[in-house]
């Protein structure tokens, strides 16, 4: 027995559960490197500049939902307010997501440090830590990190209260839950997947407690708003989902199940070899879970995924999906990869099967580590992404046009950022209410041409006509690519003069 357990002491496993600690700061060192190194690049979309701008409306506004993005709850526009009191630096405003993603391998590793032990826990850390996708989004001006923290900590206090329901470990689970609810609306699928799970439990064991059921119904009551929102963000999506599909090159989200499921493979797993060696992982992995499915953890992993895939084939055909939406499933591909079960039969496969899963937590973190590694300077990289911070160049220029005329409106709010002294000012003097974004501030305008949301056909000579209209006068018109309007783009090289070309955007001078 004492040399049992010697050996176990000095196995690499052993090492590991008495250095964790040690171990997993080292791991969060180059972690953060990778999010923190070159946060300041300019932003080179749209959406960035929204949520910008959204978080820097007054408190009643956010916490009343009054700021045009149904897609995406308060609780990130609270959390991102007084960072832009501070300021609205591009590295500023994008750390709050940079710094909520190092916890998230952290709230991993305690996830299943309990379930698979230290060593298999860490190489979860570092799957979170260095996946690709997820590294993108935390480096950006994205909810993505605050979703997946939550949510994993809400399983992980989920489990804490049906071991050991007491009334920290509940009113904890309530406010994880709550915050959850408020950060993004595919919190719903974790609901689904957690109250699916501890059905499950309740059949084969009938150890769920009374009180477990009642903390979810307090949650769930506690975000009614929420869910009125969603209700209505999902009514409204229904209904772009058919703009989609009529102008399936100018608005997203016309896409089929299949191609989604192809997608969201993408972004969960890495490129190249790596990808295959994560995906055998996860594929044998998930066999063990649904072998050995006896535990309450392994029940709500299995949910997790399986609810998630689900809503990846039947979501897509009624609203609009992204595939890093589903993101969140990251931790839960993790586990499965990194499953444990015993082999107990004899022979050649049986000694590979083995060898395979103890090998498994360096084969699924190095794979996830050299995707990382690989492409990580196309990360850090300004090239291509400063085609918006350009503009400046000539909108700020003093002979500059005072008005600015932009197509689509949704890139109003990344040229308000380049090309107005106060853009939240500008911001707030916008109307939309009938028919494309306008703004101004102080003698500066700025005009687009095309409402999205209400497209209809015809749309690219209305947008012509309206450009006639306001051609009259001096104008800087920023053009792009993404957005093709041939007879408008004629009537720019007609009209006007080219002054830059910065793919995907064309400035033209008109009127002078």
């Amino acid at each position: 027995m004492s040399q049992s357990t010697d050996n176990n002491s000095l196995s690499p496993a052993g090492y590991f559960e008495r250095n964790w600690p040690f171990v997993l700061v080292l791991m969060l060192l180059p972690a953060a490197a990778v999010r923190f190194y070159g946060l300041d690049l300019p932003f080179d979309a749209d959406y960035m500049t929204q949520r910008l701008l959204f978080a820097s409306l007054d408190l009643k506004d956010i916490l009343l939902h009054n700021y045009p993005d149904q897609r995406h709850p308060q609780l990130f526009y609270l959390l991102m307010h007084p960072v832009v009191l501070l300021g609205r630096q591009e590295w500023l405003v994008r750390l709050p997501a940079a710094v909520i993603s190092m916890v998230t391998p952290v709230v991993a590793f305690f996830f299943l440090r309990a379930r698979l032990g230290a060593a298999r826990a860490l190489a979860a850390a570092a799957v979170v830590g260095f996946s690709w996708e997820f590294l993108r989004h935390s480096r950006d001006v994205s909810d993505v990190s605050l979703f997946i923290t939550l949510a994993l900590l809400n399983c992980l206090l989920l489990l804490k209260a049906h071991g050991r329901p007491s009334r920290s470990s509940l009113g904890a689970l309530v406010a994880a839950q709550t915050a959850m609810f408020y950060s993004y609306y595919l919190s719903l699928l974790v609901l689904v997947a957690e109250v699916l799970a501890l059905f499950w439990q309740q059949r084969a064991e009938k150890n769920v407690p009374r009180r477990l059921w009642l903390a979810l119904g307090v949650s769930v009551a506690l975000a009614a708003p929420a869910w009125v929102d969603f209700a209505g963000l999902v009514l409204a999506d229904m209904k772009t989902r058919q703009l989609a599909a009529a102008f399936p090159g100018h608005i997203w989200g016309q896409k089929g199940p299949v191609e989604m499921l192809g997608e969201v493979a993408g972004v969960l797993f890495p490129a190249g070899w790596e990808g295959i060696v994560a995906s055998v992982a996860s594929a044998a992995g998930l066999v063990a879970l649904l072998v050995s499915r006896a535990d309450a953890w392994k029940r709500l992993v299995l949910c997790n995924l399986a609810v998630g895939a689900a809503a990846i084939v039947a979501s897509v055909m009624v609203v609009r999906m992204q595939p890093y939406y589903f993101l969140y499933l990251l931790p839960f591909i993790a586990a499965a990869a990194l499953c444990r079960t015993e082999v107990n039969r004899t022979g050649i496969l049986s000694g590979v099967a083995g060898f395979l899963f103890k090998a498994s937590p360096v084969l699924v973190a190095a794979a996830f580590c050299m995707d990382c590694y690989v492409r990580l300077p196309a990360l850090t990289s300004a090239a291509g992404r400063d085609h918006f911070a350009r503009l400046q160049e000539f909108c700020r220029d003093p002979d500059a046009p005072d008005t600015i005329v932009v197509d689509p409106d949704m890139l109003h709010t990344i040229v308000l950022y380049y090309c107005f002294d106060d853009p939240l000012a500008a911001y707030r003097g916008c109307r939309w209410q009938n028919g494309p974004v306008e703004c101004g501030h102080g003698a500066r305008r700025l005009v687009t041409l095309t409402a999205m949301a209400s497209m209809t056909e015809g749309w690219q000579q209305r947008a012509v006509e309206r450009f006639e209209a306001i051609a009259r006068q001096p104008v800087l018109f920023v053009y792009t690519e993404k957005f093709e309007n041939p007879p408008l783009l004629g009537q720019l090289r007609e009209r006007c003069r080219e002054v830059e070309k910065m793919p995907p955007l064309v400035v033209f001078l008109c009127g002078k």
